[in-house]
């Protein structure tokens, strides 16, 4: 009786151990492995020196999810081109990106024209306190999948502002100027990137109204 007694312990252990290994088999199968490769932010700036422009296509979503080098991008306006403007509640930059050149990792170009506005909460109303357009070329640096905006190359003001636009955007002048000369489109994206802040941020928001103006009532 007492053997019987052994040999049922030994067969109930046995028993425990192959349950207990087949339950690790089981989680080892169902756990997800990521490598660092797939968990790495991809290259999205596409082929090298691609030229990436809305042309202000009122047809066009230009309000996208960012990719990396342009959160980089943005960063760096609301830090350094920031600085020049009038502190206010709130700053919402946004850009129309003409070109890039990402054949060199440590120097990323980007030309492009970029806005910052900062604005006052009045009720319901953004009321814009400063701002303007910044055009020119951004110097981005790419380390380890991690995107630094470096230096800013921006258009002079002035009797020097010809010879400026044409030394930095070069054979993207006219996309540029195209640009520039729309202004109903400008406003467009402007208020898409208004928009876009006010639902990020669950402000109790309707409209945005510049100095002298009436205001505008958002599409949200």
């Amino acid at each position: 009786m007492k053997n019987n007694k052994q040999v049922t312990a030994i067969l109930c252990s046995l028993m425990l151990m192959l349950v207990m290994i087949m339950s690790a088999c089981e989680a080892k199968e169902d756990e997800v492995v990521v490598s660092s490769e797939e968990s790495t932010q991809e290259d999205v700036l596409g082929e090298s020196t691609t030229t990436y422009s809305s042309d202000f296509d009122e047809s066009e979503d230009a309000m996208d999810a960012p990719t990396d080098c342009e959160s980089a991008v943005e960063q760096y306006i609301i830090e350094k081109i920031g600085l020049f403007f009038d502190e206010s509640d709130i700053c919402i930059p946004f850009m129309d990106i003409i070109a890039m050149d990402d054949r060199d990792s440590s120097d990323i170009k980007v030309w492009g024209i970029y806005w910052i506005y900062n604005y006052e909460i009045d009720n319901d109303t953004l009321v814009c306190v400063s701002g303007g357009s910044n055009p020119g070329l951004m110097h981005v640096e790419k380390t380890d999948g991690i995107y630094t905006a470096k230096a800013f190359e921006i258009v002079s003001d002035g009797s020097k502002k010809e010879e400026s636009e044409q030394e930095i955007f070069g054979e993207y002048l006219e996309k540029y100027k195209k640009i520039m000369s729309n202004e109903k489109a400008i406003k467009k994206i402007r208020e898409k990137a208004i928009v876009k802040y006010v639902k990020e941020h669950n402000l109790k928001v309707k409209k945005y109204q510049d100095e002298g103006e009436k205001p505008v009532t958002l599409d949200l």
